[in-house]
């Protein structure tokens, strides 16, 4: 259980970190390319800039939602555990 456990935290945080990247790069092309078509190529930069200054603060949210739902996952199974553990002592000693 703790092995599927951990294997999808793996695999959510990676997907989730590729998605934000996609998502944070995509809207930062599309915010400059408009910043840029209304005015100027001045600004294009400066949205260009400013989103590459909020990439590191995105990644670190992304990693705190992970977190926070590796402990939450990892708190549900270990209530499961202590659930079951008994309840299978019994079938044995019967």
């Amino acid at each position: 259980m703790n092995a599927v456990g951990n294997v999808s935290i793996i695999l959510m945080g990676t997907l989730m970190g590729g998605f934000s990247e996609l998502m944070v790069n995509s809207t930062g092309a599309m915010a400059s390319g408009m910043a840029e078509a209304f005015g100027g190529e001045e600004a294009g930069l400066e949205v260009r800039e400013k989103v590459k200054q909020e990439k590191p603060e995105v990644a670190e949210k992304i990693k705190a939602l992970v977190s926070d739902m590796r402990k939450g996952i990892y708190e549900q199974i270990e209530q499961k555990e202590k659930r079951l553990n008994p309840s299978c002592w019994t079938l044995f000693l019967i």
